[in-house]
C-alpha cells in the first residue's frame, strides 16, 4: 500500500454522466502526488457505498 502521509486526500463526486471526465482527473490527481477517492476504485461490487465513504481515515 501506497505511503499517505501528508499527502493531499480528495473525494471525488460526480455524476453519471462525467465519468470520464472524472476518471481521466482520478488519474492527473495521482500523478501530482494527490490521493484521490473514486467510488469505481474503493467500493467493491455489493458493498454498501455509504459505509465504504465512512470507513476512510480521517485527517487530522
Amino acid at each position: 500500500m501506497e505511503d499517505r502521509i501528508n499527502k493531499p486526500r480528495v473525494f471525488l463526486s460526480h455524476a453519471k454522466v462525467d465519468k470520464a471526465f472524472i476518471e481521466r482527473l482520478h488519474e492527473d490527481l495521482k500523478k501530482c502526488q494527490i490521493d484521490p477517492w473514486l467510488d469505481s476504485e474503493e467500493i467493491r461490487h455489493g458493498q454498501p457505498w455509504l459505509s465504504a465513504i465512512n470507513c476512510q481515515p480521517k485527517s487530522s
